[in-house]
C-alpha cells in the first residue's frame, strides 16, 4: 500500500455520504459507505474477543486490503489533525450582521453554485431584503452560463453579485457582516472556507459530504442537507433567513466549535510536532500496514 492509497483511504473515513455511495474503489470491486460500516462493525466485535494489548500490530495483506484497513480505522479512531490556518490571536468575532448569504469558492459545478442561485431564487420574492454573494473565479464557463440562466429566470438579477476574486480581507470582512455562509459542495475535504465563516460566527448550511460535517454540527453551528436536494437546501436558506434565533444561536456557537477541535495553527503544529517526534523516537503505537 502506498503513503497516497492510505491518506486516501483516511479521507474516505472522514467522509459522510449517503450509505449506497461508493466508498472505496479496488481493483474492480467498488464497495459502498454501508458496506464499510457494517465491516466494521463486525471487526470492532473480532477485535474485542481477541482483547489485544496496546501497540499490537496489524498486517493487511492480500486482496480487499484497502477496505479491511477503512474498516480497521474506522474501529480504532486513529489520532486526527485538522489542518487550519487559524490563528488564535485573531480578532473577535463582529455582532453586526446584514441580510447576506455568502459563498466562497471558484465557480464549478462541483461548488454547488446553480443549486444555491435556484435555492435563493425560489425563496428571494419572499424575503426581499437578502442578497446572494458568490465569490471566486469562473473556474467553468459553462457553469457561469447556467448560473446566469437561473438568476434571469428567477428575475433575482439585482440580489446576485459575483465580483470574482477577492483579497483574502475582502472575504474576511465580508464573513463578519454576513448572516448565512453556504457551501453546498458535492465533493469537499476539509474546506478551510468554512472553518473562516465559523470563526467570524457565521452559521454555514452545506451539503453532508466530504469533510463538510466535520465542520458543520448539524443544529448546533448550522444545518447539513443531504447532497443534491436543491429543495432541502431551499428550505434551511428560508429556515436561517425567519428563524432570527436559531441563526443567531447558531453564529454564537460557530466560533467555539472548531476551537475546541483544535482548529487553529498553534494547535495543529503542537500536534505535528508531537507526532513527529513520537515517531524519531520509536515511541509511536499504531497500525502497520503491509502488501
Amino acid at each position: 500500500m502506498t503513503a497516497g492509497d492510505f491518506l486516501n483511504t483516511s479521507d474516505y473515513l472522514l467522509a459522510r455520504a449517503a450509505p449506497e455511495d461508493v466508498a472505496l474503489v479496488e481493483g474492480s470491486e467498488r464497495y459502498t459507505y454501508r458496506q464499510l460500516r457494517e465491516a466494521a462493525g463486525k471487526l470492532a466485535a473480532g477485535l474485542a474477543s481477541l482483547d489485544l494489548p496496546p501497540g499490537s500490530r496489524v498486517g493487511v495483506p492480500g486482496p480487499n486490503s484497502l477496505f479491511w484497513v477503512a474498516a480497521y480505522l474506522a474501529v480504532m479512531k486513529l489520532g486526527q489533525i485538522y489542518h487550519s490556518t487559524w490563528r488564535p490571536d485573531l480578532p473577535e468575532p463582529s455582532q453586526g450582521r446584514e441580510p447576506l448569504i455568502l459563498h466562497v469558492g471558484p465557480i464549478c459545478r462541483n461548488k454547488g453554485q446553480l443549486d444555491l442561485v435556484n435555492a435563493f431564487g425560489s425563496i428571494a420574492q419572499r424575503s426581499p431584503q437578502w442578497r446572494l454573494i458568490l465569490i471566486g473565479r469562473r473556474a467553468e464557463e459553462w457553469t457561469v452560463a447556467e448560473i446566469g440562466v437561473a438568476i434571469e429566470r428567477h428575475r433575482i438579477k439585482d440580489r446576485v453579485v459575483m465580483p470574482g476574486e477577492l483579497e483574502s480581507e475582502s472575504v474576511f470582512k465580508l464573513m463578519k457582516q454576513s448572516s448565512v455562509f453556504a457551501l453546498p459542495s458535492y465533493s469537499e475535504g476539509l474546506p478551510l472556507v468554512v472553518q473562516e465563516a465559523l470563526h467570524y460566527g457565521c452559521p454555514v448550511i452545506g451539503y453532508a459530504t466530504g469533510g463538510i460535517p466535520e465542520l458543520i454540527e448539524h443544529e448546533e453551528n448550522g444545518l447539513l442537507i443531504p447532497r443534491g436536494n436543491v429543495r432541502a437546501l431551499q428550505d434551511g436558506l428560508e429556515r436561517l433567513i425567519n428563524d432570527t434565533h436559531s441563526r443567531e444561536e447558531f453564529g454564537r456557537n460557530a466560533r467555539d466549535s472548531i476551537e475546541r477541535k483544535g482548529m487553529n495553527a498553534k494547535t495543529m503544529k503542537a500536534l505535528y510536532r508531537a507526532l513527529y517526534g513520537d515517531v524519531l523516537s520509536e515511541s509511536s503505537r499504531g497500525v502497520i500496514i503491509s502488501r
